[in-house]
């Protein structure tokens, strides 16, 4: 909250620079909300990996679910950054 109220007095004494950073602070946030059937799938893989005690079967479905994230968010929230 103290970073905010500095930021606010520095950019609040000079008008050309509050409208800055009530643009910066009005930008809109995406969020991500992944088709049902994709969330079904990846609360099933979950509840399996947790009840899976085999190490190489929960890499399966870890990997599995990696596998899956790419196809559902952005390109920047994508593992990687591309």
């Amino acid at each position: 909250m103290r970073q905010f109220r500095a930021a606010w007095d520095r950019f609040s004494a000079d008008p050309a620079r509050l409208s800055e950073f009530q643009a910066a602070a009005m930008i809109k946030r995406v969020t991500l909300e992944p088709p049902p059937e994709v969330a079904r799938r990846f609360f099933e893989d979950m509840s399996a990996f947790h009840r899976e005690r085999n190490p190489i079967k929960r890499d399966e479905i870890a990997a599995r679910q990696l596998h899956a994230a790419p196809m559902v968010l952005p390109p920047m929230g994508r593992i990687g950054g591309t």
